[in-house]
């Protein structure tokens, strides 16, 4: 009976861990690609260089984990109570690689650094930006004070 509880107790971890994992993941990762995609047609139609694109053959290594692609709490539950331990355990881990893996910290990147390009393409620099070149103290500007001295 206790080796029976000890099953169920690391099944019930199991699943509520996967759960949570769903929980944090299952909206980027339906949106992610999308997002990326739509940012890069943005980027190319606003003619901002360098494009700075992940290859083709990397998208083509984005993991496919139907249980993420759920959108309701409910389902993803039911969809974890028909699967074994040893099921939900692959299943886990296929979440794990793809939170851990490279190609999404890069997707993840360059989202953000194109919608930096974009906003500043659009929006133009501000009139407050400065050049930290074009100020009045450092050693640059103090050069070129000495040499005004010596002329």
């Amino acid at each position: 009976m206790a080796r029976y509880t000890k099953k169920q107790n690391r099944y019930n971890q199991i699943f509520e861990r996967t759960m949570r994992l769903w929980g944090f993941y299952s909206e980027e990762y339906r949106n992610i690609l999308k997002e990326y995609e739509s940012l890069l047609q943005e980027k190319r139609e606003l003619n901002v260089t360098p494009i700075n694109k992940i290859k083709d053959s990397s998208l083509r290594e984005f993991p496919i984990i139907n249980f993420l692609y759920l959108d309701d709490e409910r389902k993803a539950e039911e969809y974890l109570l028909n699967l074994t331990e040893s099921q939900l355990k692959d299943l886990m881990a296929d979440i794990d690689l793809y939170v851990d893996g490279k190609l999404r910290r890069d997707l993840l990147a360059r989202i953000t650094d194109y919608k930096q390009q974009i906003r500043l393409k659009k929006n133009g620099k501000s009139m407050y930006a400065m050049d930290p070149d074009a100020c009045g103290c450092g050693k640059k500007c103090s050069l070129h004070r000495e040499r005004e001295y010596r002329v």
